[in-house]
């Protein structure tokens, strides 16, 4: 049986026990118990600390600047997920109660914590780097004129 790790509160080495559904018993007796033992399986985008989930997401650095809305996988499936202006690199954003159930209480959950990494262009056209110059020299004045 596959089960996905992000959709319960329980850890690898878990187990659990069904009650008088293991095998027939002897002589006409009841059956015994199931125990099932739990093994977590990784996610390859999604990884899990506890109730928490972690993920990192890629953004231009225009996007970074500027914000933007991002779709951004989530257990539950795919959501929106505002980028605020202004965001630093390494920035954590939280997503409230979008983590792990809390084993005997669904309805509180861990979060969803997305680390925004920042892309910086390794090469420019002429045109880009025009206006990155044009943007460091109002930078400059603008400084110039604040002391």
């Amino acid at each position: 049986m596959k089960i996905n790790p992000t959709k319960f509160s329980i850890d690898s080495g878990s187990h659990l026990r069904v009650r008088s559904e293991g095998n027939a018993g002897k002589r006409g007796g009841p059956p015994g118990d199931l125990y099932v033992f739990i093994e977590v399986l990784s996610d390859p985008v999604l990884k899990r600390d506890r109730t928490n989930i972690l993920y990192t997401c890629k953004v231009s650095y225009v996007d970074a600047i500027l914000g933007t809305t991002m779709k951004v996988p989530t257990v539950d499936g795919i959501v929106d997920m505002k980028i605020p202006a202004g965001t630093q690199p390494g920035t954590t954003l939280v997503m409230a109660n979008e983590g792990v159930p809390y084993l005997g209480k669904p309805s509180n959950r861990g979060d969803q914590l997305v680390r925004v990494q920042v892309e910086i262009p390794k090469r420019l056209s002429d045109e880009e780097k025009k206006l990155i110059d044009e943007l460091a020299n109002l930078n400059k004045a603008q400084t110039a004129n604040r002391t």
